[in-house]
């Protein structure tokens, strides 16, 4: 060939730097293989096309190749051996057969796996699968095809080399295109092939990872330590763990199936039978639909032909440019790398193209959702969240999880520094009526912004109204993980315009909001009449949402053809109507408020009671004593003084201790009432499920169930525990509130005294340690005294009601037993609860101390403060004689009458007290929508009441309002037969009252002289 014109020059140029060229396309071709399954076939079947490249197309097939392979007998992963030798498969899906970056000892599709699970919000993991989509096997099929018919043109730039060449080409192969062949077919081999083993091998990767994690669950659900199990086996330490989720699932599967192999002996290992029928089940489940579908020689298959693919290619690649530096022609190679330049922006325009018909559809996970509707999220009506302004928020996880577990998943709201909280509740208020026909549900989202501190709560009286917004707030409940919104409801509530806030304003995000809100409501109520329970969503190859361009692409997203693609949402007009089960919770609801306010107004009548009774013994007993100049205290006046104070500390112990013991039986029937209602609400929810003995499918679903059920019961736990600590510092803090102020006022009345008195510091000293003897005389009375009482004395947050203390084990050991107790345990475990009555049994509590009883130690105690009292007169010797002393003895004696007469008074009260209290010693207290007995303690009748109690008037004018001010009749004759006695009773203004009520009024009142 001439060198000397000036095409030798460049064709000898060409033929010197032809082996580097290829080198120009190599990371494009690598890089566009290994995201073909993402952007379309063409991607991957037009890279053979031109020979530039080739070395990408088998540096990729090598890492994809490397990447998939796994053999169990040497613990082998060929990605952790790639990833050791600093390779890594790029693109856009073939990186996931990789190790994580992030978390190197598993793959990056496992990690985009668990990050899938948390974006849908999918926590019910043993119900997913996962499988091809559908239209794959003819996608494959289509790659195939046309890489055969698009790298046909490769063999272009050749033709003038090989038809002019000398014979010593074309006797290595038929006509001389054997290299070139080799090349294009190798290369064809090694994009198709590369494609297959990428599909499989995220297949199996995502199947064994949701394997892992179902098996992982099952056992935990079961109360097994599967890692200490498997590394106790196996000889690891806890650094070196076998059973991780940061570890490759492959590798935790291996490990178990060699522990499982290595027990045989069942008696050894107790948990092994489980263990083992766990991971059979799950197995076939997971797993053998690949085994069967695609057999293990198919890999190996696959394997080795990806490795004469590039051993074709490499060689073809090295042939192709033999032949172009010994071309003869001076034009052949100028030729040649035209052809091959113009084959190469033919394939850049290919890749830019970019359509979307090529696409695949990636692959299908499908959710078995659950049969029932999940229970609304709070148990106070909306009635109820209107007159409190209070109500429990759920976290979106929680609210989020439940609602996917039962429509399935659709499209998440997020926004940076916005978080959203959800309340799903009974619309309307808490009538009677909705005992028959359920109420529907509204759901408001709270919209609260993290950087500006501010949020609105959002709701629509229906799917087609427009936002009404409200101004909130998002209070932590102190202790506790729970949150509240505060919000005013009201006509005078704080009902903002849109523009307001920031992001109320902004028509993009209202937009998105609203989409998510109908998202979730059309969905609830559209799966209330759906009889499908399975849910079909599709991911691409890379594990992302697809981009839905139309709606009308989405049914056919499963494999089986069976026509149930992603759920489309229809807009429908009926009711989203609660279920009998959401009406159990709110119910329960009811009780708990009522528990809570009814205690509240024993609160507040002990302190109205107590405080007028303080009144009127100190203005019958002045303790604040004015001497005249030269005058002194009498032994007589300072110990009546300190009498007063005594019986005021006697009142407020017996009172406290009445409160206490009145609520430890609420407490009683409180969780009596919720265990029924639990066991209300899981037999509903779940009561589908089925017998041990059926096949493997209804099995799977039974353990699903199992665990819903678990996490429905220990969520419902959960809602009690908190409400009862939070009771507990409530009463606590109440009561030391309560007794800290009496307290202050003794010290008030001791400190201005004019004399010094040791008996007086004494008192103060009671004042102070009586929260404790309290609790402590509670504690000893019910069969929780060694706990409750180191409680009390410590002053822990449990320690100071103890009708509280043992509730916290009892719940921790429903949630560790995984059951929820039944009604007959819940009533065994309830003290003595009678199941007719509703009563406690005398059995209940021991030891305990009538008033018949308190007021002998009292004035046991008094006699004693006498004796005293008349030693000291005794040894007095400041006395002028013997019958000054003796005037002093007597006083002492009258003295000591009108206290004893005091006493007396005060605890023919406290038996009074001591039956109204009694009184309320029956569930239908919680229960029962109307009561007369909740009448007679709402504050107009605690006032009321007061009246009668005040010693000052002895005349008592009745009338109508005063009759209804107690709750009715009956009540107004119960508050005056446990009042003081007066002297006149006017009741001529009162027409409620019959002829029967007077009689039995004049009968009940000794001292009253007239009735008219």
């Amino acid at each position: 060939m001439p060198t000397g014109s000036f095409s030798g020059t460049i064709t000898g140029g060409i033929q010197d730097v032809s082996p580097i060229l290829p080198l120009l396309g190599t990371e494009q071709c690598e890089k566009h293989i290994g995201s073909a399954l993402d952007r379309g076939y063409l991607y991957c079947s037009v890279t053979p096309i031109s020979i530039f490249g080739s070395l990408g197309t088998v540096r990729a097939a090598f890492n994809i190749l490397l990447a998939s392979l796994n053999i169990q007998r040497y613990d082998f992963l060929g990605a952790t051996k790639l990833s050791d030798a600093g390779f890594t498969p790029t693109g856009v899906v073939a990186p996931l057969i990789s190790l994580d970056p992030k978390h190197p000892k598993r793959f990056l599709v496992e990690t985009r796996l668990e990050a899938m699970l948390k974006e849908e919000h999918i926590d019910n993991v043993e119900d997913l699968t996962v499988s091809w989509g559908k239209g794959i096997f003819w996608w494959n099929f289509l790659l195939i095809a046309c890489t055969l018919v698009i790298s046909s043109p490769g063999l272009v730039p050749y033709i003038h080399l090989v038809l002019d060449s000398d014979n010593y080409v074309k006797e290595l192969f038929p006509l001389g295109f054997g290299f070139p062949i080799l090349r294009i077919v190798g290369s064809g081999v090694c994009v198709n092939l590369a494609q297959f083993l990428i599909q499989i091998r995220i297949l199996v990767l995502l199947k064994t990872r949701l394997l892992f994690i179902t098996v992982d669950r099952l056992v935990k659900e079961a109360g097994v330590d599967l890692e200490l199990e498997i590394n106790a086996k196996l000889g690891r330490k806890k650094a070196k763990s076998a059973w991780n989720p940061e570890l490759a699932s492959e590798k935790c599967i291996w490990a178990l199936r060699t522990c499982l192999a290595v027990n045989s002996d069942a008696e050894s290992v107790p948990n092994l039978p489980t263990i083992k029928d766990i991971y059979t089940s799950q197995y076939k489940r997971h797993m053998e639909s690949i085994d069967t579908y695609i057999p293990r020689w198919v890999g190996f298959l696959l394997v080795f032909g990806l490795v004469l693919g590039s051993l074709s290619t490499v060689v073809g690649y090295i042939g192709c440019f033999y032949i172009i530096e010994n071309s003869t022609n001076s034009n052949a190679p100028l030729l040649w790398l035209i052809f091959e330049a113009l084959l190469s922006i033919l394939r850049i325009i290919v890749w830019a193209f970019n359509p979307s018909w090529d696409d695949p559809k990636g692959i299908v996970f499908e959710l078995q959702l659950a049969s029932h509707a999940p229970l609304i999220t709070c148990n106070k009506f909306e009635g109820d969240i209107v007159r409190d302004g209070i109500a429990p928020l759920m976290l979106p996880t929680k609210f989020l999880e439940d609602v996917v577990a039962y429509t399935g998943p659709f499209p998440a709201f997020d926004m940076p520094d916005v978080a959203l909280y959800y309340i799903f509740t009974a619309k309307g208020g808490s009538d009677a009526e909705n005992d028959k026909i359920p109420p529907p549900g509204i759901l408001y989202i709270l919209l609260s912004d993290r950087k500006e501190q501010t949020s609105r709560i959002l709701f629509k009286e229906g799917l087609g109204a427009t936002f009404s917004i409200y101004v909130s707030s998002v209070e932590p409940v102190p202790g506790s993980t729970e949150i509240n919104a505060r919000v005013d409801f009201s006509k005078r509530g704080r009902r903002t315009d849109p523009k307001t806030h920031f992001l109320t304003s902004d028509t993009a995000f209202m937009s998105q909001l609203e989409e998510h809100y109908y998202e979730i409501a059309s969905r609830l109520q559209k799966q209330r009449s759906n009889l499908e329970r399975e849910a079909f969503f599709g991911k691409t190859w890379a594990m992302q949402r697809p981009i839905e361009e139309d709606d009308s692409d989405d049914d056919d997203l499963a494999d089986d053809g069976d026509g149930k693609g992603q759920l489309t949402i229809k807009v429908h007009h009926k009711s989203n109507l609660l279920t009998a089960e959401d009406m159990a919770y709110l119910r329960q609801g009811q009780i708990e408020r009522r528990w809570q306010y009814m205690f509240r107004q024993l609160e507040a009548w002990i302190d109205l009671i107590i405080t007028l009774y303080t009144k009127e013994l100190l203005q019958d007993v002045p303790t604040d004593l004015i001497f005249q100049k030269g005058e002194r205290v009498t032994i007589v006046q300072k110990y009546e003084a300190n009498e007063v104070e005594f019986l005021l500390v006697e009142c407020w112990r017996i009172m406290e201790l009445l409160l206490i013991f009145t609520g430890h039986k609420w407490d009683e029937y409180l969780k009596m009432d919720h265990a029924v209602m639990v066991e209300a609400v899981l037999q509903g929810t779940f009561k589908s499920m089925v017998d041990l003995n059926q096949d493997a499918g209804t099995l799977s679903k039974r353990r699903s169930d199992q665990i819903r059920r678990n996490k429905l019961m220990t969520r419902l736990a959960d809602e009690l525990e908190d409400l009862l600590e939070r009771e507990v510092r409530t009463r606590r803090d109440n009561m030391r509130d309560r007794l800290s102020y009496q307290m202050e006022s003794t010290d008030e009345r001791i400190e201005g005294r004019k004399y010094t008195d040791v008996v007086g510091e004494a008192i103060l000293n009671v004042w102070e340690d009586l929260p404790d003897d309290i609790l402590l005389e509670a504690a000893e009375t019910f069969d929780s005294a060694p706990e409750a009482g180191s409680m009390a004395r410590s002053g822990s947050r449990l320690g100071s009601i103890v009708s509280l203390s043992t509730t916290h084990s009892k719940l921790a050991s429903v949630k560790e037993d995984k059951r929820v107790p039944s009604l007959s345990d819940a009533r065994q475990h309830s003290h003595g609860v009678d199941d007719k009555e509703g009563l406690l049994k005398p059995s209940t509590a021991r030891n305990v101390k009538t008033i018949a009883d308190r007021r002998a130690e009292f004035k046991a105690r008094m006699d004693a403060r006498s004796e005293d009292a008349k030693k000291e007169i005794n040894n007095y010797n400041y006395y002028k004689d013997d019958v000054e002393r003796q005037q002093q003895l007597t006083e002492v004696k009258q003295m000591y009458a009108r206290c004893r007469q005091r006493a007396d008074q005060l605890f023919s009260r406290l038996e009074a007290q001591t039956a109204e209290f009694e009184d309320l010693h029956t569930n239908d207290i919680l229960t029962a929508d109307t009561h007369e007995l909740a009448n007679y303690w709402s504050n107009k009748s605690l006032q009321e009441r007061r009246r009668l109690q005040d010693r000052t008037q002895r005349y008592l004018r009745l009338t109508d309002a005063s009759v209804e001010a107690v709750g009715g009749r009956q009540n107004m004759l119960r508050a005056l037969k446990r009042s003081q006695d007066f002297s006149f009773i006017d009741i001529h203004e009162s027409s409620l009252l019959t002829d029967e009520d007077i009689a039995s009024l004049v009968e009940s009142d000794k001292s009253a002289t007239g009735v008219t």
